[in-house]
């Protein structure tokens, strides 16, 4: 959110917009471009953003996904095979960034973070 909007500052740039009860969307630009973001740890994830992304491109035609593939998951054809999915039965281009999930320091051990 901060880089897009210190990046485009002319244009409304909300996050989580509610589409229904239980689902939210994670980026509406302009009131027009809707963009769902996803990092997935397994299949079903993507499985499911399929239905995301139906749902919110009746509301917003202007749906684009935006996957974060973190190869130490070892999703990468699967992640292919949804991109594909989504273009072919949804009209909904995604966008794929590749690399690796950097550990946050709360994963490190309790020594690792204590100050003397």
């Amino acid at each position: 959110m901060i880089f897009l909007k210190a990046k485009f500052p002319t244009r409304k740039i909300s996050r989580q917009i509610e589409i229904s009860e239980n689902e939210r969307l994670d980026i509406l630009i302009d009131d027009k471009y809707a963009f769902e973001l996803k990092v997935p740890a397994k299949r079903n994830v993507l499985r499911d953003l399929g239905a995301q992304l139906e749902e919110y491109s009746q509301k917003y035609p202007q749906t684009c996904a935006i996957i974060f593939d973190d190869i130490t998951k070892n999703l990468t054809n699967d992640i292919n095979e949804y991109v594909d999915k989504y273009k072919r039965n949804y009209r909904i281009q995604s966008i794929v960034l590749r690399g690796e999930k950097r550990e946050s320091k709360s994963n490190n051990s309790p020594n690792d973070s204590q100050s003397s």
